[in-house]
Formats: structure tokens, sequence, C-alpha cells
């Protein structure tokens, strides 16, 4: 709600993956930081208090959703997914030289391959409802 309220483009589906991706993420900087319970970030109390920093009209964080909304986000979405494509050529590159091994060029790979199909997904979403709101009457 945070999102479409202020978009015709996103709605329920994105807002729940920028939150689940967000989650995601402070779990992993949690766990790098040295937290032993991983758990912690998906704990009534951890959820509750992201979906009320996303949610709430006064959260800094809805704020800064907003303000993301409010730019030119598929530009932004199709310059991340050519980036994407760029660190996938350059993990090759490291790969063949002999930089990295093969554990760690399978494992970026993939990551960089789910989000390079994340992204392409979410620029054909935006696309196609800035179309549908282009061509209503």
């Amino acid at each position: 709600d945070a999102i479409a309220e202020h978009s015709q483009v996103f709605g329920d589906n994105a807002e729940s993956l920028l939150m689940a991706a967000g989650l995601n993420e402070i779990q992993t900087l949690g766990m790098a930081m040295g937290a032993t319970h991983p758990e912690t970030f998906t704990s009534i109390s951890g959820v509750g208090d992201l979906d009320v920093t996303c949610k709430s009209k006064f959260g800094r964080n809805r704020r800064f959703g907003q303000d993301l909304i409010k730019t030119d986000m598929l530009s932004k979405f199709k310059i991340a997914r050519k980036e994407c494509i760029e660190t996938e050529s350059w993990l090759k590159l490291m790969f063949s030289t002999n930089i990295i091994d093969d554990t760690i060029y399978k494992k970026y790979r993939n990551l960089c391959g789910r989000i390079r199909k994340m992204l392409t997904s979410s620029c054909i979403t935006i696309e196609d409802k800035i179309n549908k709101n282009n061509n209503r009457p």
C-alpha cells in the first residue's frame, strides 16, 4: 500500500518483493556483523519492525521508497540489469584466467543470473504498466 498509494506502476507484488529482499539483506548483513541467530531477523519482532518502518506513513523508509518511485525507476532498473550483465562477463574473465575458482565463479554467476532475471522481469512489468497507463483514454 505504501508504494501503490503513489504509483500506478507498482503494486503489492513490488512492495512484497522489496520487503523480502530487504529482509534478506538485513539478515545477511547481521550475520556478517556477527549475529549468531539468523532467526532473530525473521522473528515476529524482526519482521514486525521491518513492516512498520516500511509501511508507516511516518517512517523514513516509506518516504525513501516514495522518493524512489518519483524518479525514473525503469531507467535505473535497466542500468542495474546492464551492470549485472557486465558483472557476469567479469566473472567469466576472472574464472578463465584462474583469478577465481570454480566454486566462487558458480556461486556469483548464479546470483547474477537470478538478479538479472528479476530485473528483466521487473522492467517488462514496469513497461507494460506504463504502456497501459499511456493507452488509457
